[in-house]
């Protein structure tokens, strides 16, 4: 069965890639092929989007915030 590809940006070098969306869930690492950062997959209003740890870190920072 063929991959469903999405074209995505890397957060950091800002190189377009193909990544396969069944191939991978939110929370998978992925490693940038330009630049080797690991990206973050993350899900955004359904769509699938790509997230450093540092931008990662924030977001749970905020949930906490919210929590309190």
């Amino acid at each position: 069965m063929a991959g469903d590809w999405l074209k995505v940006k890397c957060r950091e070098c800002m190189e377009l890639f193909d990544l396969d969306k069944n191939g991978v869930e939110e929370g998978d690492e992925v490693e940038c092929p330009e630049c080797s950062e690991n990206l973050i997959v993350k899900v955004v209003k359904g769509k699938l989007k790509l997230a450093t740890h540092k931008e990662k870190l924030h977001d749970y920072d905020e949930i906490e915030f919210d929590d309190e």
